[in-house]
């Protein structure tokens, strides 16, 4: 339980640091809507749309993986425990799976801003600043990837095991 409140306290931390930078970045893309939205297409005020709910949604979707409320301790301690192996599970699937639909989402947005921003530009520019972006985008993926999602999955399969002998071992011990 200890390795459990351990990360609980890192998750939240995590989660009010990526909170407070989504704001910080949907207050810039509100200024560049209001200070550049003159003589773009509405694809302009889609995109950034697109990146402030996208923000939102994933903001939502992270303090869902986030037992923010202590378990009731007049709950037998299985059903608590199952209350955390599904957030787990559901941390587990963010870093797995919500992560990558968000990248491709945002890549989505960030490639139709650029279309628009870059419609008067040069043939090079119109080349250049999509790829670049793409290879930025998806490379920071796969570095975060390989350094920090493995381990906090194996963490995570570590702790849900853990739970899951716990539960196993009340189960047998109650028959």
């Amino acid at each position: 339980m200890q390795q459990w409140e351990k990360e609980q306290k890192k998750a939240v931390k995590v989660n009010i640091a990526v909170s407070l930078s989504f704001l910080t970045v949907c207050a810039v893309l509100g200024w560049v809507y209001i200070s550049f939205h003159a003589g773009h297409t509405a694809l302009f005020g889609i995109s950034l749309l697109m990146m402030v709910l996208l923000m939102a949604l994933f903001t939502v979707v992270l303090w869902k993986g986030t037992e923010r409320n202590q378990p009731d301790k007049s709950l037998p301690e299985s059903q608590y425990l199952l209350q955390y192996i599904e957030t787990l599970r559901w941390r587990r699937k963010t870093i797995t799976t919500y992560t990558w639909y968000y990248t491709l989402t945002l890549w989505s947005a960030m490639m139709c801003y650029m279309f628009d921003v870059l419609a008067e530009a040069s043939l090079q520019l119109k080349i250049i600043a999509p790829l670049v972006t793409t290879l930025y985008i998806f490379g920071m993926q796969l570095f975060i990837k390989k350094k920090t999602r493995r381990k906090q999955i194996s963490k995570i399969d570590s702790m849900i095991q853990q739970f899951m002998d716990i539960l196993n071992e009340d189960y047998e011990s109650s028959s």
